[in-house]
C-alpha cells in the first residue's frame, strides 16, 4: 500500500499537476483585490511569501528531477531560475490588481522587493530542506545517488 502511494506520489501527472495548480494558487492569491496596512502585517507578510514559496521551491525541484529527469544538481538551479522570476512576475502582477485603483502601476495592491526577497529565502530552503530528506532518504533506502 505504502509503495504505491509513494509510486503515485512520485508519478510524472500527479507532480506536474500539483505544480500547476499551485502555480495557479499563488496567482489568485496574487489577484485579490485588498491593500495592506503597516500595522504589524509586514512581518506576517513576509512569513506569508516565504512559507508560499518554500513549498513551490519543493514543488519546482521534484518537478525538474522527476518530471524532466534533470540531475539533481542542475535541477537547484531551475527551481532558483524559474522561481525567482515567478516571484519577480508575481510582484509586477500584484501592481496591477484592481488597475483603476491607487498603486504604483494603478493597481491597489504595490510590488514590495522585500517580498521577492522573502519569496527567494523560501525557494531556497525549499531546495536545501528537499536536499535533506533526499539525502537521508537515500541513505536509508542504501542507495548513495552519484547526482548529489
Amino acid at each position: 500500500m505504502l509503495k504505491s502511494l509513494y509510486a503515485h506520489i512520485n508519478s510524472k501527472k500527479t507532480i506536474n499537476y500539483t505544480l500547476i495548480l499551485y502555480l495557479i494558487v499563488i496567482f489568485v492569491l496574487s489577484s485579490l483585490n485588498f491593500k495592506t496596512t503597516n500595522h504589524g502585517l509586514i512581518y506576517k507578510d513576509k512569513i506569508i511569501h516565504f512559507v508560499e514559496y518554500f513549498i513551490l521551491g519543493i514543488l519546482f525541484i521534484r518537478y525538474f528531477i522527476f518530471s524532466k529527469n534533470i540531475k539533481f544538481k542542475r535541477s537547484m538551479i531551475f527551481t532558483l531560475l524559474f522561481g525567482s522570476l515567478y516571484a519577480v512576475s508575481d510582484e509586477i502582477h500584484q501592481g496591477f490588481v484592481g488597475f483603476f485603483s491607487t498603486g504604483i502601476f494603478g493597481g491597489v495592491r504595490d510590488p514590495d522587493i522585500l517580498d521577492v526577497f522573502a519569496d527567494i529565502v523560501g525557494i531556497l530552503a525549499g531546495i536545501y530542506t528537499y536536499s535533506i530528506i533526499l539525502i537521508k532518504y537515500n541513505k536509508i533506502n542504501g542507495k548513495l545517488n552519484e547526482e548529489l
